[in-house]
């Protein structure tokens, strides 16, 4: 794989995590995945116990959105090798996918569905410091921060889109 296309990619996640939706984001993350109170960073005795936690915690985090990452970039490549043959008639459909929601944005076309909002509240099993929680938490923040770093994304999955295995392009994500 080309170096120049590695380090495209990795510039590229810096900016999408100095991204303005994503970098305010951080501190809200690492308190949910440490599980620490105030009272605990203050208590001296624990702090090698602490410290090793929420190391392992947000190594657990890293590895959900990495997981899903990495997910997103073989299902691109596979795509990509296997569906070569429809190339004329997918970019014909995304054409009119993007007309579409062009009119929707301009106003011009009501959807219906893309107007409601869901909320969910945090499922009494996601317990803030807890390792398995660490992991789904990373998880669900790949798959929430996905249209805010949608440009970038979508980048990455075309080049991960074009590479020539499914390894390479896991890699590049």
């Amino acid at each position: 794989m080309d170096n120049i296309l590695i380090a495209s990619a990795f510039i590229a996640g810096l900016f999408i995590f100095l991204a303005p939706c994503t970098l305010p984001l951080v501190p809200a993350y690492l308190g949910f995945i440490s599980g620490l109170s105030l009272q605990d960073i203050k208590n001296k005795e624990q702090t090698d116990k602490l410290r090793s936690k929420f190391f392992i915690n947000g190594l657990l985090f890293v590895f959900g959105f990495t997981l899903v990452f990495v997910f997103l970039g073989s299902l691109a490549s596979w795509l990509g090798q296997n569906l070569v043959n429809y190339k004329v008639w997918l970019s014909r459909l995304g054409g009119i996918i993007i007309i579409f929601f062009g009119l929707f944005e301009l106003g011009l076309l009501k959807i219906n569905f893309l107007y409601r909002e869901k909320k969910i509240s945090r499922p009494s099993w996601l317990i803030a410091g807890h390792s398995f929680s660490s992991f789904l938490v990373g998880a669900i923040f790949a798959l929430g921060w996905t249209p805010c770093i949608g440009p970038i994304l979508g980048s990455i999955l075309l080049l991960a889109s074009h590479s020539a295995t499914a390894w390479q392009g896991a890699f590049l994500l």
